[in-house]
C-alpha cells in the first residue's frame, strides 16, 4: 500500500510541465503537417541533430524531434506518408544504432508519441515496466487540452525557433561517451532505417540518410566513422549524406555535436546540393 502511494506521486511528478511542452512540442508539428501536407513533398525526420541541423523550406517539413529514435522515425513515416512526398532526409547520428527511447530515462516521450502520433511503444513489457501505462490518462488530457488551444500557422514548416540548447558538459569526450554507449549496443535499431528504404522504394520515394557533423573535439573522442556507422553503410541501396566526416567550425555549433542556426543553413545548403547533384 504504501510503495502504491509512492508510486502515485512519482508519476505526478513525471507528468508535469516538462512533458506539457513536449506535448506541445510534437502536437505542433504533427497537427500542422497534417494541415499543411498537400504543399509539403520532403520531410525531415530525426532526433535533435535533425531538430536544430536543418532548415525546412516552404515545401518541407522538419519533424525532427529531440528524443526521437528509429523506431519513431520509422513510425511517423508510417502515420504521416502521403502520395505527395517525394523526398525522406532521415538524419542517423553517433548513438543512433543502439538508442532506444523506451529504455531510457525520457522513456515518458514514447507515451506523448502514442497519444499524439498514435503508434504503440516498441515493447509493451519494457512499457510496463517503466509505468507509462499509468501516465496515459493523464497526458491525453493534457493533450486534449493543447488541442482545444492549438492554432495553425501555415507557415511554420518545423524549424526550431531557440538555439540555446542545454546538453553542453564541460569537456566534449562526456557527451562523446554518452553517445557511444549507445553505438554500442547490440539491438539493431538501425533494422528501422532497412525498414524505411523498403517502404520509400515501394512508394517510389527517394531516402537521404545524412550523418550530421560534430566537434573536432567530439569527434577526437570516438573511432572513426567507417567503425561508429559501420551498420548503416552496410545496407545496400541506402543513400547516404556524411558530413561526419566534414570540416565545421565551432562557431556553427551551439554546443559539442547540435549546430547553431548558422551550422543549420550551411548544413542544409549542403543536404540540397547533394540531392540536385545526383
Amino acid at each position: 500500500m504504501h510503495i502504491t502511494f509512492i508510486q502515485k506521486i512519482i508519476d505526478k511528478i513525471r507528468h508535469k510541465v516538462p512533458f506539457n511542452s513536449y506535448i506541445t512540442a510534437l502536437g505542433t508539428k504533427v497537427y500542422t503537417y497534417k494541415k499543411v501536407s498537400n504543399n509539403i513533398d520532403t520531410i525531415i525526420l530525426g532526433s535533435s541533430h535533425a531538430q536544430l541541423g536543418y532548415r525546412a523550406k516552404e515545401n518541407e517539413f522538419n519533424l525532427g524531434l529531440s528524443f526521437q529514435d528509429l523506431y519513431c522515425s520509422y513510425n511517423l513515416y508510417k502515420k504521416l506518408n502521403n502520395k505527395n512526398i517525394k523526398n525522406v532526409i532521415l538524419f542517423y547520428s553517433v548513438f543512433s544504432p543502439g538508442a532506444q527511447t523506451l529504455k531510457s530515462k525520457f522513456a515518458d516521450t514514447m507515451t506523448v508519441y502514442k497519444i499524439v502520433a498514435g503508434f504503440d511503444y516498441q515493447d509493451k513489457k519494457t512499457a510496463r515496466e517503466k509505468n507509462l501505462y499509468r501516465l496515459e490518462f493523464n497526458y491525453r488530457w493534457q493533450f486534449i487540452k493543447f488541442q482545444n488551444k492549438f492554432k495553425v500557422d501555415k507557415n511554420y514548416r518545423g524549424n526550431e525557433l531557440s538555439y540555446i540548447t542545454c546538453f553542453k558538459p564541460p569537456v566534449a569526450a562526456d557527451r562523446a561517451n554518452v553517445h557511444y554507449k549507445n553505438n554500442q549496443r547490440c539491438n539493431n535499431q538501425t533494422k528501422y532505417v532497412e525498414l524505411l528504404l523498403l517502404e520509400t522504394v515501394k512508394n517510389n520515394q527517394n531516402l537521404y540518410v545524412v550523418i550530421p557533423p560534430a566537434t573536432e573535439d567530439y569527434k577526437k573522442a570516438l573511432p572513426p566513422s567507417n567503425e561508429l556507422f559501420r551498420e548503416l553503410f552496410d545496407i545496400k541501396g541506402l543513400k547516404i549524406f556524411n558530413y561526419y566526416d566534414k570540416h565545421f567550425t565551432n562557431e556553427e555549433f551551439e554546443d559539442w555535436d547540435h549546430l547553431s542556426l548558422r551550422g543549420a543553413e550551411r548544413l542544409t545548403e549542403m543536404i540540397q546540393d547533394d540531392i540536385f547533384a545526383r
